[in-house]
């Protein structure tokens, strides 16, 4: 699929992306933060304008070492969203420095996060 074929459809994605993350289940949240990281990837710039509803959950997601595979994929997803929208990441550094400096000072971390 190419940009053009998912732009139409990027806001009902992500809204539904978004009500999966509402979900206590871990499993979910894996799956949600992947398809995710695809749509970042397709939309590259244009995802900047999901930031604000989804970065409750990326840094939910970054602190979350209890389930630590959703920690990595929340991680990974660091690095697609920061490979579309560039620059347009820095109003969120802030806090996903934060919250990746707060699972890495915890000792029950797994190491594969770190």
């Amino acid at each position: 699929l190419t940009k053009e074929d998912i732009l139409p459809h990027a806001d009902a994605i992500m809204t539904n992306i978004l009500q999966v993350l509402q979900s206590k289940n871990a499993t979910c949240h894996e799956e949600a933060f992947s398809a995710t990281s695809a749509v970042a990837d397709q939309l590259e710039a244009d995802f900047e304008k999901y930031m604000p509803a989804l970065q409750p959950f990326l840094l939910m997601g970054l602190r979350n070492f209890e389930a630590y595979h959703v920690c990595v994929i929340a991680v990974g997803l660091v690095g697609d969203i920061a490979r579309s929208i560039e620059s347009k990441l820095q109003p969120y550094c802030d806090d996903i420095m934060s919250a990746l400096l707060q699972s890495l000072q915890n000792q029950s971390l797994h190491r594969s996060v770190k």
